[in-house]
């Protein structure tokens, strides 16, 4: 029994997945402007969260126990303020 406790606490550590969770999404609301079809915001939305979710895991690959969700924030924003959309409140979690 001792044995079937252990092999998932090695198997995670070996194989990397506890380091390996991804930030759920943005900790922040962005808004679109009043000239901005809902079609173009979804697919600026899109994108955005694919350049935070690659920038966050290269980052944590890189740096080991870097704050992914901050990373993941950071990369998000700046490329939805690119966008010229606006940054709300960050979301409660």
């Amino acid at each position: 029994m001792k044995f079937a406790r252990v092999v998932p606490f090695v198997l995670c550590f070996a194989l990397g997945a506890c380091d390996s969770i991804p930030p759920a999404g943005p900790s922040m609301t962005v808004v679109a402007g009043p000239k901005v079809t809902e079609q173009k915001f979804a697919g600026d939305v899109v994108a955005c969260r694919e350049r935070a979710q690659a920038a966050a895991g290269t980052a944590a690959n890189a740096a080991g126990q870097l704050d992914r969700q901050s990373r993941y924030d950071a990369v998000y924003s700046d490329c939805m303020l690119e966008r010229a959309y606006t940054i709300s409140q960050p979301v409660a979690r």
